[in-house]
């Protein structure tokens, strides 16, 4: 993923989540590791956090099993949801940023 910075677009993924856009980057992402469920999820949370004016994002998979975290960039954790199985690694930044 090094080579995505910036964005030139933003893309709609979902009419689940009509106000959400995610960047190239992300897109890139999704298309290449098959892991729209991934953006699914961090988006069915940023509504309801959205007073956090800052989340970081973070999925640690370990033998198919996923943790994703959500927390405010200060270690403060207001999200954990357990992914019981994940058929492939996730390869994405160290954090995934929204704000």
């Amino acid at each position: 993923m090094a080579h995505c910075y910036g964005s030139e677009k933003w893309h709609r993924w979902s009419i689940l989540f009509k106000k959400h856009s995610i960047t190239d980057g992300v897109k890139y992402l999704c298309d290449s590791a098959e892991c729209y469920w991934l953006v699914d999820a961090i988006a069915s949370y940023t509504a309801e956090h959205k007073n956090e004016e800052f989340q970081d994002w973070k999925l640690k998979v370990t033998d198919g099993k996923g943790i994703l975290t959500g927390d405010d960039g200060n270690g403060n954790i207001f999200v954990t949801q357990e992914i019981e199985y994940t058929d492939r690694m996730v390869f994405m930044p160290p954090n995934l940023f929204v704000g």
